[in-house]
């Protein structure tokens, strides 16, 4: 599948991207797995997430285009991503609200004992 300048890449909102200190991966939250994926297709995600093929072959260069269509036709492939064809349907698809409040004052604690204690 080759994917057209004018579609946007759109991650599922269940697929949550975490960056190491060495390489990254995207967290299915709905199937229970991860995939490793590497760095620079981290950044791209998280920077072009809902953006046009078209802005991030500009963003990367034409010289990159088949290797950035390989990584979305696998994403794609592991329903990771999905393409949209307007802008306004890139909106219908808000990122999921990823805070977490904790009611209490303190959320965990070390206590250290020893025999001096």
């Amino acid at each position: 599948m080759t994917v057209s300048n004018n579609q946007y890449v759109k991650l599922f909102a269940n697929v949550i991207p975490a960056k190491g200190a060495k390489r990254a991966i995207l967290c299915d939250t709905h199937r229970g797995d991860y995939r490793v994926i590497p760095k620079d297709l981290y950044e791209l995600l998280m920077k072009y997430d809902g953006c046009s093929f078209q802005e991030i072959i500009s963003a990367y260069g034409e010289e990159n285009r088949t290797t950035i269509n390989e990584y979305f036709n696998a994403l794609y492939q592991e329903e990771c991503i999905f393409f949209c064809d307007t802008q306004e349907e890139v909106d219908c698809f808000p990122q999921m609200n990823r805070t977490f409040d904790i009611p209490s004052i303190i959320s965990n604690a070390i206590i250290d004992i020893d025999q001096n204690s």
